[in-house]
């Protein structure tokens, strides 16, 4: 007798693992928050089919990386700001394990300097309203910059700081870090747009046009 209860509580469980095994698969690419609902959603009626009387509440759910959850609500949230969707957002940056990129190709008409504003700019406000991060080393900046294939980081700092309406500075030497000023978040979320739209060209135009009256 009871190794025929044991058989039926191994049955039991074997369901269970099967009806979360699939429930997991089910679910794999919805987005959270949502993910962990359909899991519970999709558990549930893999149960009930099954006749197997279990507590959803009881089962362990897909354990959600943080880091990652984070860049994806983050990037929802940058996308808003933007008033552009998230696919058009991911043509402009990226925020992979944490770590922004600038995925625009700006031909150097603009120049250097105002190359390095573009960027800088979009690279902070996403490191801010994507993942949280108002404050951003140099070193980091400069490694984002220069992943983006812009043709020189010369005389970067030099550069920032000379935009005090941009950009906040703070530290000094490898403990130097920068953000940005209200108005040029607002300006940032701006460039993204742009870059989004295929309007680099007017964005470039734009820091010529700065770069004049200077």
């Amino acid at each position: 007798m009871m190794e025929k209860q044991k058989g039926k509580e191994a049955e039991i469980v074997n369901k269970i693992r099967d009806a979360i095994r699939v429930a997991k698969g089910a679910v794999e690419n919805e987005p959270e928050p949502y993910r962990a609902e359909a899991f519970r959603v999709v558990l549930g009626r893999l149960l009930e089919s099954t006749e197997v009387s279990a507590s959803v509440g009881e089962v362990e759910t897909p354990k959600v990386d943080k880091r990652g959850k984070s860049g994806l609500d983050g990037f929802e949230k940058l996308a808003g700001a933007c008033s552009i969707s998230r696919h058009q957002l991911e043509d402009v940056v990226d925020a992979r394990n944490g770590v922004v990129g600038f995925l625009v190709h700006l031909d150097g008409t603009a120049g250097p300097r105002e190359e390095q504003i573009i960027a800088s700019q979009c690279i902070l406000v996403t490191y801010h309203v994507a993942l949280g991060k108002e404050w951003v080393g140099a070193a980091t900046l400069a490694e984002a910059i220069r992943n983006a294939g812009i043709g020189s980081l010369k005389n970067l700092s030099r550069n920032l700081c000379a935009r005090p309406d941009l950009f906040r500075k703070r530290g000094s030497k490898r403990s130097t870090e920068y953000k940005l000023t209200e108005t040029s978040k607002k300006a940032a979320l701006l460039t993204i747009k742009a870059l989004s739209e295929g309007k680099g060209q007017e964005v470039l135009a734009a820091a010529r046009g700065e770069a004049e009256t200077e």
